[in-house]
């Protein structure tokens, strides 16, 4: 598997890092693979090998995670996530040509990312649309063509409790003070090796500051609070593949609900491989999921075959 590092300069300045698998023969889609909370683009890489021999596979540092950087508290939202995604897919399509496919999966959080990125999209397209006086949304650079959300972690509708966003700003606080390795040592140790090694080993990579940032920004906020998001990234996408997740940190209930949502506008393939794996390794969640996302990627070419509607 060759790997080289990418870099992009979002459109807010910042710098975002990832990794790059060239693309097979032919026209393959782009895949953009995005990242759960405290991790890296490693945790994607045994995803990316079992697929990169039929998409060009970019596998990303989220904003905050990894070799991104990014130490300004309020440059970390979801809309702001959302939008280096979008810088992507644009960063993609300059230089492959504005008709190549363009995929997002994400893990856990990153699924919230491109649920995020999709309903954006479909947002600023019709707001072009508008100033267009047409009802058809725009297609351009920043169009996301297909959706694979994998054990989902948010739930639509579900807000963040008071209580849940005082103990997260307040465990901010002490990883500000005492360093994130230190604090999340007690969670790390109750979790099984398979999973406690690769976060530490993520944890380590991390700029301490950029770590912070991010905590504070996102934790006090469900990005799917307004369930009407997910419809917005149906609308916008037509295509999805749904995996729900089977445990606490991946509720099999936020992947079915996420899946009904979205099939109030888009065609969805909700995949049951994970039911009865809890806390799975990223080769073992990657190996289940494998089948399905090749399936996915097989269908390259069906939105414009169908003029945008499956």
């Amino acid at each position: 598997m060759t790997v080289r590092a990418m870099q992009l300069r979002a459109s807010d300045g910042c710098d975002l890092h990832g990794v790059h698998l060239p693309a097979p023969a032919g026209a393959a889609p782009a895949l953009l693979l995005l990242h759960s909370a405290n991790q890296t683009h490693r945790t994607m890489l045994p995803l990316a090998e079992a697929v990169c021999d039929l998409a060009e596979v970019t596998a990303l540092d989220l904003r905050g995670f990894g070799a991104s950087r990014c130490p300004v508290p309020a440059a970390h939202t979801w809309d702001r996530l959302a939008e280096d995604v979008l810088d992507w897919a644009r960063s993609v399509r300059e230089r492959r040509g504005a008709d190549t496919e363009v995929v997002v999966a994400g893990f856990a959080l990153g699924a919230s990312v491109a649920i995020r990125a999709a309903a954006r999209a479909e947002q600023d397209g019709h707001r072009a649309g508008a100033v267009q006086d047409t009802a058809a949304p725009a297609i351009g650079g920043a169009r996301i063509d297909a959706l694979a959300l994998l054990a989902p972690h948010h739930r639509p509708g579900e807000p963040v409790t008071e209580q849940a966003v005082a103990r997260n700003r307040a465990l901010a606080d002490q990883i500000e003070r005492d360093g994130a390795e230190a604090v999340l040592e007690p969670w790390l140790r109750s979790l099984p090796d398979r999973l406690a090694e690769p976060l530490r080993r993520d944890l380590a990579l991390a700029d301490p500051a950029s770590l912070v940032a991010s905590f504070r920004g996102l934790t006090s906020e469900n990005p799917l609070a307004d369930p009407a998001v997910v419809v917005r990234a149906g609308r916008h996408t037509r295509r999805a593949l749904v995996v729900p997740g089977d445990d606490a940190s991946h509720p099999a209930e936020a992947g079915v609900d996420v899946a009904k949502l979205l099939g109030e506008a888009a065609d969805v393939e909700l995949a049951q491989v994970l039911a009865g794996v809890a806390q799975p390794s990223a080769e073992t969640w990657s190996a289940a999921v494998a089948g399905p996302m090749r399936t996915a990627l097989s269908k390259h070419g069906a939105l414009s075959e169908h003029g945008g509607n499956l």
